[in-house]
């Protein structure tokens, strides 16, 4: 949520967004409302759709690491080890993951977990992890389909 500045930035904050709105308009709400370059275009559907996409295979790990809480450094070693040692996070490709898994609501962090916060999946993470095991599957019978002919 946008913070609204206080006096004086405040005045010219509200002047602009004004001036914003009026200049927009019906642009701007036709977007959001479900109409783009005056085709129908539903947002909502659309929303769903990039959450959908696909995901990293770090995030993918990452994911499936939450399944129990754990820590960074345990994700990090979980993350690994699932992988057979092909997918090694760094801190900051970790903690870059953690933050927008956090603000889509896959993981939540545990209240109480002392120096080492401790993640949990959500179960709009397990959700995203069921929608990926789908696409993955539609792509290995896809590919395998196309492919069984090649070895004949």
């Amino acid at each position: 949520m946008t913070k609204i500045p206080s006096g004086l930035d405040g005045i010219f904050f509200c002047f602009f967004a004004q001036i914003l709105d009026n200049y927009i308009g019906n642009r701007y709400n036709n977007y959001i409302g479900g109409r783009y370059n005056g085709g129908q275009y539903k947002w909502k559907e659309r929303v769903a759709e990039m959450e959908s996409m696909a995901l990293t295979e770090a995030v993918f790990y990452i994911l499936l690491s939450l399944d129990q809480p754990m820590h960074g450094y345990g994700i990090m070693q979980n993350t690994e080890r699932l992988s057979g040692g092909r997918v090694r996070l760094a801190a900051g490709t970790l903690y870059g993951a953690i933050h927008t898994l956090l603000k889509k609501g896959w993981i939540a962090a545990l209240p109480g977990s002392g120096r080492k916060k401790e993640y949990q999946l959500t179960e709009e993470g397990r959700a995203a992890v069921r929608v990926e095991l789908a696409r993955l599957r539609e792509l290995i019978a896809n590919g395998e389909e196309i492919t069984k002919e090649w070895e004949q």
